[in-house]
């Protein structure tokens, strides 16, 4: 094992990054942005897997997610980079940012610090962003636009539903190159199963994971990720935490909402995840409605995890 480098250096101002945007990011399409399936707005990026919506029901339940796993963590990160924030002038990349609840809340904690956020879609209102906070829309596998070796930390977390496992590697690739040495990295994601599932939820999870695999998503990515950090040599150390959220009422304000949002997206891939699983719409209904008794009986639970690692070249 490498001995891990020094946090590296920070000046107390405020930075910005708006130079070191490489020119190709203005040869991104903004026609045609979205499109709509059943009722609900989508990304419409053609080399991009990611499948969730992105309409204002999408962003809301994004905004009480971010609460949620701030509350389970405690925290909005796990690397040790409060120090450095504290200090100011770092530069943090934030990607796959959606609507911007995790960069907004670190940008107005740090403001000495400037805050760059990544994502498909525009979904961060100019008026709710702080002045230490830009964003530029870009996908990430087609290369982040950035020269290498400018970011103090990078972060990026649930893209569960973005990448296969080749696209996984890209992407941490890419996270690598743009960040300094000495820089941290953190990633976090979910396991999407449950443990202690009673029928209903195996059933949900089985159509769920079926699509997900049919359109090549790496849904069991959390047990590759940390030998795929490793494997790319480029790391002193690599940190994995890992915490168990509840599902359901009997879990409180956090398993209910953990619920809500799965019964969203349970109800929104309805057509899909009821043909995956060979049941009629109907009765797809019914266990959904059957689905909140379920997980009050058997209170199941799902484990979050966090992999950090400090750059060495």
């Amino acid at each position: 094992m490498l001995k891990p480098r020094q946090t590296p250096s920070a000046t107390p101002t405020p930075v910005s990054d708006t130079h070191l945007i490489s020119s190709e990011i203005m040869t991104y399409n903004h026609t045609d942005e979205f499109r709509y399936f059943e009722g609900r707005r989508f990304h419409n990026v053609t080399k991009s897997r990611y499948c969730l919506p992105n309409d204002e029901t999408a962003l809301k339940q994004e905004h009480k997610f971010h609460e949620t796993l701030r509350t389970v963590w405690q925290s909005n990160f796990s690397a040790p980079i409060a120090n450095m924030l504290k200090k100011g002038g770092v530069r943090v990349l934030d990607v796959g940012c959606g609507a911007g609840s995790w960069i907004v809340e670190m940008a107005q904690q740090y403001p000495n610090c400037h805050f760059t956020g990544v994502d498909l879609s525009q979904l961060l209102a100019r008026e709710a962003r702080p002045e230490n906070v830009s964003f530029i829309e870009a996908n990430i596998l087609d290369g982040l636009p950035f020269a290498a070796k400018i970011f103090d930390y990078v972060h990026m977390r649930n893209m569960i539903y973005s990448f296969s496992e080749e696209e996984w590697k890209f992407a941490v690739k890419e996270l690598i190159r743009v960040t300094k040495s000495g820089g941290f990295i953190e990633l976090m994601e979910l396991d999407l199963s449950l443990h202690n599932d009673g029928p209903i939820s195996r059933l949900l999870h089985n159509g769920r994971s079926s699509d997900l695999q049919l359109r090549g998503i790496a849904v069991k990515i959390h047990d590759v990720i940390q030998n795929l950090m490793e494997s790319t040599q480029q790391f002193s150390l690599t940190e994995k935490q890992q915490i168990t959220i509840p599902f359901g009422k009997w879990g409180g304000e956090i398993g209910a909402q953990m619920a809500d949002g799965a019964i969203c997206c349970f109800r929104t891939f309805k057509m899909k995840y009821s043909e995956a699983i060979g049941v009629e719409p109907q009765e797809y209904d019914n266990m959904l409605e059957s689905w909140s008794d379920e997980v009050d009986e058997y209170q199941p639970c799902c484990i979050a995890y966090r992999w950090w690692a400090q750059k060495v070249y």
